[in-house]
């Protein structure tokens, strides 16, 4: 007789006990695992049943109401779908914790690749850093053979400290930069251990008086995992590489395109993309090592603000359908040690500054 479409029945319970509740005129009850509620026809009671006989169930003064599901799936955020850089940058926001600590000096960097710093800079690049106006500025895959003329195209005058650190291996390749106001005690490529273990430009590293900040674009495999063997090894000297610079002393912020998703809500149609270039196993595992440090910890930054939200895509396509779908990456990170983490007081990623580069680029603010 009960059928799951059915929306209401009655029921007779001239065979089943009930209690009163005075002014009680209704409360859920569970009914083959499906929730209701029970109305009473009488204004000064309600009945609380035993349903074990439904088949008997008839015409009676009671009526049971199916109660609409609960929507338990989380609100997906609703991201932007533009294909070009904005022209007005007024949406820029910081954090609440930015917001609430005027009384700190707050350090702002911002990490963005590129992907052809001379083709960004036509595509708006510019106009986005003017907006943004970082204190210290993280490039990867600048694919410049040699440092750019001088003011050309970052002014000397609003980043005196620049420094270029380019591929040797390929023309046009890779390649890293960093540009700050402030001026650091010092400034290496390569890894520390051995300079010439990197002859792609892909790690560059200033010390300031409290911490290392470090700028890396991590290699991609291959579609085919070619170079997941070269990647391993990578890998593993970053990780040596970050150990030293903490032995030194100082925490360090580890900034760029690492091109891994690390979890399944990383990245769009995680389940079904399980294995592919920037999301097997064998990169998940060595990003996991890097977070859990050599006794010395580390933290994903967006991830401890924002530890179960989708969406959070730092790489697009630039076929107008992965945007419109939101069908996206996040390959690119800040990365702090955990000693560091109470001087961090908030990071971003610009969901609409896409357009110069098939990457968004992500703000930190720390605490100088």
């Amino acid at each position: 007789m009960f059928k799951s479409r059915i929306n209401s029945l009655y029921i007779n319970v001239g065979k089943f006990g009930f209690s009163h509740r005075p002014n009680c005129l209704s409360r859920p009850i569970n009914l083959c695992g499906r929730h209701y509620s029970i109305e009473s026809q009488d204004d000064t009671q309600a009945k609380v049943l035993d349903f074990a006989d439904l088949s008997k169930a008839i015409e009676t003064k009671i009526k049971i109401k199916r109660k609409p599901k609960a929507n338990t799936k989380a609100l997906e955020p609703v991201r932007p779908t533009n294909m070009t850089m904005p022209t007005n940058y007024d949406f820029l926001e910081v954090p609440s914790l930015v917001k609430g600590a005027s009384d700190k000096r707050l350090l702002k960097i911002c990490s963005y690749n590129v992907f052809s710093l001379r083709a960004s800079t036509r595509k708006g690049l510019l106009g986005y850093l003017q907006a943004e106006d970082p204190a210290i500025l993280c490039l990867q895959e600048t694919k410049l053979q040699k440092p750019p003329p001088e003011n050309d195209p970052f002014s000397y005058e609003k980043y005196p400290y620049q420094h270029w650190w380019c591929s040797t291996a390929r023309k046009g390749y890779s390649g890293t930069a960093i540009l700050s106001k402030v001026k650091p005690l010092a400034c290496f490529t390569g890894f520390v251990q051995d300079q010439t273990l990197d002859n792609e430009g892909r790690v560059i590293t200033l010390e300031f008086e409290n911490f290392f900040l470090v700028n890396v674009y991590a290699p991609f495999v291959g579609m085919e995992l070619a170079r997941l063997e070269y990647r391993m090894k990578w890998e593993s000297d970053v990780r040596l590489h970050l150990n030293t610079l903490e032995r030194r002393g100082k925490p360090i912020v580890y900034a760029g395109d690492l091109n891994v998703a690390h979890h399944v809500l990383d990245l769009a149609n995680g389940k079904k993309l399980q294995g592919t270039a920037g999301f097997t196993i064998e990169e998940r595992e060595c990003f996991q090592q890097l977070l859990d440090g050599d006794g010395m910890p580390r933290v994903d930054v967006d991830r401890y603000f924002h530890p179960n939200e989708a969406k959070r895509y730092t790489a697009y396509s630039f076929n107008p359908r992965f945007r419109e779908k939101c069908l996206g990456w996040r390959l690119d990170y800040f990365v702090v040690s955990q000693a560091l983490m109470s001087k961090v007081y908030g990071s971003a990623i610009r969901f609409e500054c896409f357009g110069a580069s098939d990457h968004l680029p992500l703000v930190l603010w720390l605490e100088q």
